[in-house]
């Protein structure tokens, strides 16, 4: 019996519905069938390593030699395709996927997305989605996530960094800051969430796990940060999305942030049509207007006073919920700053143009959107 076949996804789910029957000797056979998944799966991901290699790593001398005419070729893609397909069908079982958790089963996956950038389209493209698909799997999945963070923030996320920068294929660079986003927030919110007691091991399995997540941010996710707000929609969004999060978790990187010299950039977005004018950069924009890293005289030379007091309007006009409260808390971040460090006259533009509008928030349902307003108002007064 092939590998393939073994892994399939029609036999996966009837191994998992024959799970469910309260016989002994069945969960015997499935507890037998289960241990022996990884062994399966490290030789079904070597024999796709293998064919994908063939495809791409060595394709020039493999289609100049009679054994790889172009129906051969075909044919390996076929079958290298297979068994991605079955390798995706274990790591979605809710059974089997922690058969997929390996140091070299991960490693593996991620060598087969840099590989797979010089493969010829017509032959890796279906392999290359569905590689994807087993990375968005993996991304979904906690119990993978955690049982092998050193593997994930060791191995794939600097593959993912590297190929959303440098791959030629906006698809790929897409998926790879899409899964990129995925894995570092969860990360994110499983150190946030172990700040209750915890036993010593635990405590230190969530401490190794900021290690490894810092020095992936600081390493390969930060310095990408121009490309990537460069880059095609939606990319730049997930990058927002990612370094807003990245800045709750460690705010001392908001200087990191700010020598990229990225703050033209937060602010030139907070513009009516622009695609990047979002709650993510309301919030940057905050952060960066109450660090002292950034000089109010920058601040103000960008327009930020007049381009803030813009959204406001229009969120107010529009009634564009999701933007209440984030442009309050930019606006109030503004003034307190002017008032703290520079001449009240600079906010006269948002005095002019919003006051009212501040007044009228103050009546807002939302204890979070008219308590700020309220702020707002006092100082603005």
């Amino acid at each position: 019996v092939r590998r393939e076949e073994l892994c399939n996804s029609k036999l996966i789910g009837m191994v998992e519905r024959v799970n469910k029957i309260q016989d002994a000797y069945v969960s015997h056979c499935v507890d037998y069938f289960g241990s022996n998944m990884s062994m399966l799966v490290e030789s079904l991901v070597g024999q796709i390593s293998d064919g994908v290699e063939k495809l791409c790593g060595r394709r020039s001398s493999a289609q100049g030699s009679r054994s790889y005419h172009n129906s051969s070729l075909t044919t390996l893609s076929q079958d290298t395709h297979l068994g991605c397909k079955a390798l995706l069908g274990v790591i979605t079982s809710s059974l089997f996927r922690m058969s997929c958790a390996s140091d070299s089963t991960l490693s593996k996956i991620g060598e087969l997305v840099l590989k797979l950038q010089k493969g010829p389209v017509a032959l890796v493209l279906e392999i290359k989605n569905t590689i994807f698909n087993i990375l968005e799997a993996v991304a979904q999945h906690p119990d993978i996530l955690l049982s092998n963070p050193g593997a994930i923030l060791g191995a794939l996320v600097p593959v993912l960094s590297i190929s959303m920068i440098n791959s030629q294929s906006g698809d790929t660079r897409f998926l790879c800051a899409k899964v990129l986003c995925d894995m570092v927030l969860f990360y994110i919110s499983e150190i946030y969430g172990s700040t209750e007691v915890c036993e010593p091991a635990e405590e230190a399995r969530y401490q190794e796990i900021e290690r490894l997540l810092n020095e992936q941010i600081q390493e390969n996710i930060l310095p990408n940060l121009p490309s990537l707000l460069n880059d095609e929609d939606p990319i730049p969004l997930y990058s927002l999305k990612m370094l807003i999060a990245i800045l709750d978790f460690n705010p001392e990187l908001t200087s990191v942030v700010s020598e990229l010299g990225l703050l033209p950039n937060f602010i030139s977005y907070l513009s009516l049509d622009h695609p990047n004018n979002n709650v993510h950069n309301l919030r940057l924009c905050k952060i960066m207007t109450s660090t002292m890293e950034v000089p109010l005289d920058e601040l103000l030379k960008y327009g930020i006073v007049e381009r803030a007091a813009s959204v406001l309007s229009y969120t107010c006009e529009n009634m564009v919920e999701a933007f209440m409260e984030p442009s309050l808390e930019l606006c109030f971040a503004i003034i307190s700053r002017v008032l703290e460090q520079g001449d009240r006259k600079s906010l006269n533009v948002m005095a002019e143009t919003c006051i009212q509008k501040i007044v009228n928030l103050g009546k807002h349902a939302d204890v979070g959107v008219s308590e700020m307003a309220g702020k707002c108002v006092s100082m603005l007064s």
